[in-house]
């Protein structure tokens, strides 16, 4: 039996392989996963990802890999191995991967070039195709073959690159980058990848147990808290020593018969290893800090006069490498210790069946107009109407076409022209308020709201804007996926269809009461009313 069956689990939890299935969505891995997605799908060229050794960059490569693969329209190729001799051993590989096939050894340097130029057009301009060269351990590239990078940057369409270049590196590379200004220049994306502090850590820890666990079954807790403490402080937060630690203490607790990681397992293992000498003084040191920290934390909770304190508490403590997030997990429930203004808070009074359309009523506080905006190019001004209210009709159209008398053509709308945008009654009631949406982002002005649901258009979605009013935030813009749900749970599982990308910023939204929509009823609300009452009947 292997030793992960003893625990319960069905794979290892720490395996030393870059599964990308393991990999831990921590901000910073999410925060660059998603530019460099928007980087590849805009077509800027050149992007570096760079990290200490043990940070991630491997698991993550992969797992930019297996998400770029599932697009048909991408041509992915991974290079794992860079430590070429010579430019012309580089050229050839490269051939190889966008060709097909293995060149001729006799082929000059210029005929690998056109091949490659050659292939690279047939891809990108005839079968309208991305194609995408990813590095890892770019670090082993000899500047003259970053020299060939920066010129196969050069192959270009007016508006596009041909290649998209993703280097994942140790820092080794930045002094080489650097040194080259033609190529630095030329750098659209450039990620620093940093260690995880000790929130993070354990949660990276956590959610590999969770991935090893069967389906449908609970997670062991398989370490204390002082056993996280133990771990971080010894690793500095580096995935890789975490992982490689994690698995000896896992053993050893087996070996001893217990049935959770302690402290005392990992400073046990760390003897062995002679990262760790006995220090018992800076053992009470820290103790007697929890112990403060624990009944600061307590006088806050319980005692009213303490708590005007705690801007500076949180000021003090954001200044402690590590601390700031370990103060915001520590409020009572989990959460914040008020809650935020302006936070959307379901009604209990709300009826939570039927979603009828309610009656829109007119009021004088309303504005006239929801603002303006310039349309994109090749935008139709049908498209924009659609946009801004949900949904097109003519007789939308003509309200626009009313305010703005200088076009007189709508279907040749300049790209650079200025389109005021009516407020237009809802014709057919309110959208309901017990519809829940997924939302991508928010904006306080028309033109914000619509260019940001222009940024979304890459990732192929039907979004609308949903316009509301209330009496203390005046107008706002809600980017929305189409369809709206009547169950919160339906809601969610759209939401989990996102691109992993738009998941960071997107939520689960509800309207609250005192919101007045201003969007109009299209044929998918109805739809979805219409499935409610036949679910009902």
């Amino acid at each position: 039996m292997k030793y992960h069956e003893r625990l319960g689990l069905e794979r290892e939890p720490f395996s030393s392989s870059p599964d990308p299935e393991f990999l831990y969505y921590s901000k910073q891995h999410i925060a660059c996963l998603q530019e460099l997605e928007i980087a590849v799908r805009l077509k800027r060229g050149l992007n570096l990802v760079i990290g200490d050794i043990g940070t991630g960059k491997t698991t993550l490569c992969r797992r930019f890999v297996r998400n770029m693969s599932q697009n048909r329209n991408m041509a992915v190729n991974l290079l794992l191995d860079p430590g070429f001799a010579s430019p012309r051993a580089f050229l050839r590989v490269l051939c190889a991967q966008f060709c097909g096939e293995l060149p001729d050894s006799r082929l000059s340097v210029w005929s690998l070039k056109e091949m490659i130029k050659k292939a690279l057009l047939r891809q990108g301009m005839r079968e309208e195709r991305t194609v995408v060269l990813i590095i890892d351990e770019g670090q082993k590239m000899p500047p003259e073959c970053l020299e060939i990078l920066r010129e196969l940057l050069n192959y270009e369409t007016n508006d596009a690159k041909l290649l998209q270049i993703i280097i994942f590196a140790q820092r080794e590379l930045e002094p080489v980058v650097e040194s080259m200004p033609n190529l630095l220049d030329r750098v659209n994306f450039y990620h620093r990848l940093k260690p995880l502090g000790f929130q993070e850590m354990r949660e990276m820890v956590r959610y590999r147990v969770a991935q090893a666990a069967a389906r449908d079954s609970f997670a062991p807790e398989l370490f204390t808290w002082g056993a996280f403490l133990a771990i971080h402080r010894a690793t500095g937060g580096y995935p890789r020593k975490v992982v490689r630690l994690c698995h000896k203490c896992l053993l050893q607790m087996l070996i001893a018969g217990k049935t959770r990681v302690t402290r005392g397992i990992v400073r046990g293992c760390l003897r062995e290893e002679r990262q760790l000498r006995p220090r018992r003084l800076a053992w009470f040191a820290g103790v007697a800090v929890s112990l403060l920290l624990v009944g600061s934390l307590a006088a806050i909770r319980w005692v009213p006069e303490v708590r005007s304190f705690v801007p500076a508490l949180e000021s003090a403590l954001a200044s402690v490498p590590g601390m700031g997030d370990s103060f915001a997990s520590s409020s009572p429930e989990g959460g914040a210790w008020d809650e935020a203004p302006g936070q959307d808070v379901p009604d209990p009074t709300d009826a939570q069946g039927g979603g009828a359309l309610e009656p829109f009523v007119p009021s004088a506080e309303l504005p006239e107009v929801f603002g303006a905006l310039h349309l994109a190019r090749g935008e139709s001004l049908s498209e924009a109407v659609r946009s801004v209210y949900g949904t097109f009709d003519r007789g939308l159209l003509d309200e626009v076409l009313r305010l703005n008398p200088h076009v007189s053509e709508p279907d040749r709308v300049p790209a650079a022209a200025m389109l005021r945008f009516p407020l237009v009654s809802p014709r057919d009631g309110m959208l309901p308020r017990q519809l829940y949406w997924v939302r991508l982002d928010s904006a306080a002005s028309l033109e914000k709201a619509h260019a940001r649901l222009r940024q979304y258009t890459f990732f192929d979605l039907r979004l609308r804007l949903l316009p509301e009013y209330t009496q203390v935030g005046g107008l706002r813009f809600q980017v929305v996926l189409e369809r709206p749900s009547l169950e919160e749970d339906r809601a969610r599982q759209l939401f989990e269809t996102l691109p992993l990308a738009l998941q960071k910023d997107a939520d689960i939204y509800r309207p609250a009461r005192e919101t007045v929509s201003l969007g109009q009823v299209d044929s998918v609300v109805l739809e979805t009313l219409a499935q409610s009452r036949d679910g009902e009947g």
